[in-house]
């Protein structure tokens, strides 16, 4: 599958806070100067994910503005003022361009300032739920999951009072409680279903790639799991047996070349994948690194599952805590690592390549500066200069037989020949890496150097076992190797 390897991610609002600092004027995303999205472009993205874009749901401004949420927003931002607090991104209000990023038509400005750059949009999607004062409350509410008596005595905070009376669900995960500053979408509803799509395909016309936000809850036996108890199930439309299917086949009609990236969780992306989506967040990857299960991370990658390659790898985004903070400065370095450098969508997150400690949250339309770990910008740009090699994108990625707690994967092209390896524990590795079997026919022998430190680690010859790299990585460390010919 050939397709975007490279993925940055930026909240809106505080990204364009900050450029605006930057170049000491107010900007809207129609008017951020060139030179800012030019140094993502260098840096070997092919997507941006501008998230937080549609308008923000007044009911979700004044629960974030509750005592209690101002006391946690001002643990992250001291200085905050009332007019930072936006509400959340994830309940929408309607799908147009919240007014603090600009006037209507920007986004299609933005669209054509990135694609002069080599660069495409993504935007969110939100099909799970709406704001609670989303138009359907009063307009639809039969789209919406409504409660009968009995659910909504059992659990009452699952449901709030729509204004034509009715008893309508918040939007909910079944292992969380209920969003309450959303409703949710009854899936079962053709209508629903219908305008869903609808609003998908409008969302394609302005963007390269659609990011569909917990796109699982609604794979038919996920929604009669979650609302088992508020309604019957009512049968999916044929086809596929999936509501997704319904969806999809309207969104591929209306824009065939729309990228859908799937926010995925529980093992289930690659239903989500077989259903129509190009890509879904591969959770596993992020979780057996996180745990430091670096012999279940192999055996993972080894058989190079079919999704792999179809895979959203990522060592933090929004949802996520900072990567220097759940992992740590040198876990967090493998872990990008490895997003890297193997076959998927590579997903970086704003603030990451800095450093940053402090997760911003994303109800706010600024973040605060600082907290950053001294001396890592300068290692991930180098990372990602490396990686953003041709081989890496279209190269042919094969993982490398290891033990113990050691990662190892080549990537070729032609005569390129590049392998990474990676330590996946805290304590000091060392391991004889056989790479003669690794070297293009023709090539007699090859020249091994660490492109992160520009050490010489070797010199290989063709042929099983003929030649072994000795590498000692410390704990959490990195080779990326690129293999010399000596001559061809």
């Amino acid at each position: 599958m050939t397709g975007p390897r490279r993925l940055y991610e930026l909240h809106a609002p505080a990204w364009l806070a900050r450029q605006s600092e930057r170049f000491g004027r107010r900007l809207t995303l129609g008017t951020v100067p060139d030179v800012a999205w030019q140094e993502l472009a260098v840096l070997g993205f092919d997507l941006v994910w501008v998230m937080g874009v549609w308008r923000r749901s007044p009911a979700s401004r004044r629960e974030a503005l509750s005592p209690e949420a101002l006391r946690r927003w001002r643990r992250t931002l001291p200085d905050l003022v009332e007019a930072d607090v936006l509400g959340s991104p994830y309940a929408i209000h309607d799908y147009s361009l919240e007014p603090c990023l600009g006037e209507a038509g920007e986004l299609a400005t933005l669209r054509d300032q990135l694609h002069r750059l080599g660069l495409g949009l993504m935007l969110d999607f939100v099909p799970n739920h709406l704001a609670v004062d989303h138009v359907w409350t009063e307009s639809h509410p039969g789209w919406l999951v409504r409660g009968v008596g009995a659910a909504v005595a059992r659990h009452p905070e699952w449901f709030f009072v729509g204004p034509r009376g009715d008893h309508l669900a918040h939007g909910r995960d079944p292992n969380f409680a209920p969003w309450n500053d959303t409703v949710q979408v009854d899936w079962t509803q053709a209508g629903a279903r219908a305008a869903l799509a609808d609003e998908l395909a409008r969302i394609g016309e302005v963007a390269d790639a659609v990011r569909v936000d917990m796109a699982m809850l609604g794979l038919t036996d996920v929604v009669a799991r979650t609302w088992a108890e508020v309604s019957a199930p009512t049968p999916p439309p044929p086809g596929t047996g999936e509501y997704w299917g319904d969806i999809l086949a309207r969104v591929r009609a209306a824009r065939p070349g729309l990228i859908l990236v799937a926010e995925a969780y529980w093992g289930l992306e690659p239903e989500l994948l077989a259903l129509g989506f190009d890509y879904a967040y591969d959770k596993a990857v992020y979780d057996l690194l996180l745990s430091s299960r670096a012999p279940e991370l192999t055996t993972y990658l080894a058989p190079q599952p079919p999704w792999l390659e179809r895979g959203v790898h990522f060592a933090e985004n929004h949802d996520e805590e900072r990567a220097q903070v759940a992992f740590g400065r040198d876990r967090a370095r493998a872990a990008t690592l490895v997003a890297l450098t193997i076959p998927g969508l590579a997903l970086i997150h704003d603030g990451q390549i800095e450093g940053a400690r402090r997760r911003a949250p994303i109800h706010l339309a600024r973040a605060a500066h600082g907290d950053l770990t001294s001396g890592e910008e300068a290692l991930y740009r180098r990372m990602l200069a490396v990686t953003s090699e041709r081989v890496y994108r279209d190269g042919v990625w094969t993982p490398l037989p290891t033990s113990g707690d050691l990662l190892a994967w080549s990537w070729h092209l032609h005569h390129e020949v590049r392998v990474v390896a990676v330590n996946g524990s805290g304590g000091p590795a060392s391991a004889a890496l056989d790479l003669g079997s690794q070297l293009p026919p023709g090539v007699e022998q090859a020249i091994a150097v660490d492109e992160l430190t520009g050490a010489t680690v070797g010199v290989i010859r063709p042929g099983p076992g003929a030649t072994s790299i000795h590498l000692h990585l410390d704990g959490w460390g990195s080779a990326l190797l690129r293999l010399h010919p000596a001559y061809v």
